[in-house]
């Protein structure tokens, strides 16, 4: 089994797979987070310095390269489910 610690309890899940306790733990953060925000807003937003001389265009060996990774994903998740 895989004990995870959440709030000072360990939970087991041992019929979890990996990518799956994974998933569960990015929503508890999510849910963390937002809540965090809800509760504690920003007073002011940030400032982002402006860059004008700076294209913000994605070129497209980065939306290949993107799109690679995602279908590498995709692929790993099927083959190993």
């Amino acid at each position: 089994t895989c004990p995870v610690v959440f709030g000072g309890l360990k939970v087991a899940l041992p019929s979890l797979a990996f990518l799956d306790r994974m998933a569960v733990a990015f929503f508890i953060v999510l849910a963390i987070l937002t809540a965090m925000t809800l509760i504690s807003p920003k007073k002011e937003p940030d400032e982002l310095e402006e860059a004008p001389d700076i294209e913000l265009k994605s070129s497209r060996g980065a939306k290949v390269a993107g799109g690679v990774v995602v279908a590498a994903t995709v692929a790993l998740y099927v083959i190993f489910w």
